[in-house]
């Protein structure tokens, strides 16, 4: 065979090769990405704590918040839990576990729900083939990280604006006896004040203030009180119309008296 004819071999052996390699390197590289969208679709995502419960099952976050009585208000007879799904959460399922007295609440990511019912049914809905995962909602994940942090320096910041109160807002999960509850925090914290109280069809929330001081035993209280769905920082809200004052509040002399006189931002 010519010189010419080996190299031509050589040259299309090398391409088969190199073509094998490339191929083998992509196959690879797309396994280790299916499993790492695999291992990230098990992770339950909240925002104090992200992990995967079928490899640690059950979290124990006392140390964040420490277990305590909570505020005594009406027992709606639920507790709180998070499931998750085997696989993308399918309408039959939730149909399923509605039929068996489950109150199906918000998503939370990868496949999961934040849902309420009597602890009795807890290993009933455990044993069910679509459900990877139930957990209690623990009081650490109700509270706003940053809420977490100052309790764990021990430095309980005050609300912008005021030296001595720390201004909160405490959401109860639906059907919760907001009335009573805003009674137990009467009855522990009587020099608390409220800004405000709203019944809503999702939610209901209160607005408080309370102590520095007292601020830090008053989260973990709260927290620990199963009707109880999240607490953080209250925002203040504030309206910035400024494009109309002037057609609204120009009075006879002109100017905008109702904003220089009485702070109405709009």
């Amino acid at each position: 065979m010519s010189l010419r004819g080996r190299l031509i071999i050589l040259t299309v052996i090398a391409l088969m090769v190199e073509g094998c390699l490339v191929w083998a390197d992509t196959s690879f590289s797309l396994s280790r990405h299916i499993n790492e969208k695999a291992q990230q679709k098990n992770m339950v995502l909240l925002p104090v704590i992200e992990f995967d419960p079928g490899k640690i099952g059950e979290l124990d976050l006392s140390y964040l918040v420490p277990k305590k009585t909570g505020i005594s208000m009406v027992d709606s007879g639920k507790s709180y839990y998070i499931l998750q799904f085997k696989d993308n959460i399918r309408a039959e399922w939730q149909e399923f576990l509605i039929k068996q007295g489950v109150e199906i609440y918000w998503y939370i990511p990868n496949n999961g729900r934040l849902v309420g019912m009597s602890s009795n049914l807890e290993d009933k809905i455990k044993g069910l083939d679509f459900i990877r995962w139930i957990g209690r909602y623990q009081p650490a994940m109700k509270v706003q990280p940053e809420l977490l942090d100052e309790i764990a320096s021990g430095q309980i910041k005050p609300t912008s604006g005021s030296e001595i109160s720390k201004e909160l807002n405490i959401m109860l999960f639906k059907n919760e006896d907001l009335d009573s509850f805003v009674r137990g925090i009467q009855s522990s914290y009587p020099d608390f004040k409220i800004f405000l109280r709203h019944k809503g069809n999702r939610y209901s929330n209160v607005e408080v203030a309370i102590s520095v001081q007292q601020a830090a035993d008053f989260i973990v209280n709260v927290a620990n009180t199963e009707g109880v769905y999240w607490i953080g920082n209250r925002k203040k809200l504030r309206l910035l119309n400024d494009t109309s004052i002037q057609v609204i509040q120009n009075g006879p002399g002109g100017g905008t008296p109702i904003w220089n006189n009485y702070g109405l931002m709009g």
